[in-house]
């Protein structure tokens, strides 16, 4: 058990001094939903909070003009075993990321991860975590200028505090503030602050409604349009925690729906599958944006 003293204290540790960082371009990381299956991506303080072993898989593919964009990621977390259940407990993982712009531009991220927890009363429990790796930032040249290969540090840090019936966040991504250079043009890693939170409301016969909310705040210096506050608001429908069908809006102006199954069991675990697509909604754009994206995850 840990008093509200020691999660400030926690607080001041886990919180990097990135508000003064400023970038000069940020257009990394590609943005997921984050409404199902990239929790522990963007705070590894969600890491280890649902089972002993997690596994957690997916891929996004764009379609239409920009077809030629995807992105692919992978997390495995294990527990180290407490001694007794309501002391504190340790998970470790790993985290790996890439995403690929047709042939020529290729970005992979990869860390090792670590993720404290503790219980602050019966029914509310507090994280902290950290990964730690780096991104590497490969181009494919002209024969005259050859390829560009360029890895610099990353990481992020976070923390979260949840119960069986309500969940919030907060995580500093890119905390380094790196910038790449595989060839001329300079990427710069801008951190930048993610809130997220759902609270779980129960009905009878088993359904349940899950409004959420998500914030990405860049640290910038306002030159790159493009990298701005980024919100997401969603609903999800569960029913018997067994069928999932969500609605809601992403970055600012899309429309996001899904569907999926959980808790199949599968040999000694549960699978979970989640599709999603996004459109479009509240802004026209010159070029649309539809993506899709299916996620697994396995706890055992």
């Amino acid at each position: 058990m840990i008093n509200r003293h020691q999660i400030l204290l926690l607080l001041f540790i886990f919180i990097p001094g990135t508000f003064i960082a400023r970038g000069q371009v940020s257009k990394y990381p590609f943005r997921f939903s984050l409404y199902h299956n990239s929790a522990s991506f963007v705070n590894p303080a969600a890491a280890g909070c649902n089972s002993d072993r997690e596994l957690n898989l997916g891929s996004q593919q764009m379609f239409g003009a920009i077809s030629h964009v995807s992105a692919h990621y992978f997390t495995f977390n294990i527990r180290i075993r407490q001694y007794k259940t309501d002391e504190p407990y340790s998970s470790i993982g790993i985290v790996l990321y890439n995403d690929r712009e047709g042939k020529y531009l290729n970005r992979s991220r990869f860390y090792g991860s670590y993720t404290w927890h503790a219980s602050v009363s019966r029914t509310l429990q507090f994280s902290a975590g950290f990964y730690v790796g780096g991104m590497n930032y490969s181009v494919k040249g002209t024969p005259l200028s050859g390829d560009g290969s360029d890895i610099k540090a990353d990481g992020a840090v976070g923390v979260s505090l949840f119960s069986e019936t309500f969940y919030v966040d907060m995580a500093f991504g890119q905390i380094f503030n790196s910038k790449v250079q595989p060839l001329e043009e300079i990427t710069v890693l801008t951190p930048m602050i993610n809130f997220s939170a759902y609270r779980v409301f129960s009905f009878q016969d088993g359904f349940r409604l899950v409004p959420s909310v998500s914030t990405r705040i860049p640290f910038n210096d306002g030159t790159d349009r493009n990298n701005k506050i980024l919100t997401d608001v969603n609903l999800l429908f569960d029913m018997d925690q067994k069928l999932l069908f969500s609605a809601g809006i992403h970055n600012n102006t899309m429309m996001a729906l899904a569907a999926g199954l959980s808790h199949l069991k599968i040999s000694t675990g549960e699978l979970g599958i989640m599709i999603s697509y996004a459109f479009p909604a509240l802004k026209r754009a010159s070029i649309k944006t539809n993506f899709g994206e299916i996620g697994l995850n396995y706890y055992f």
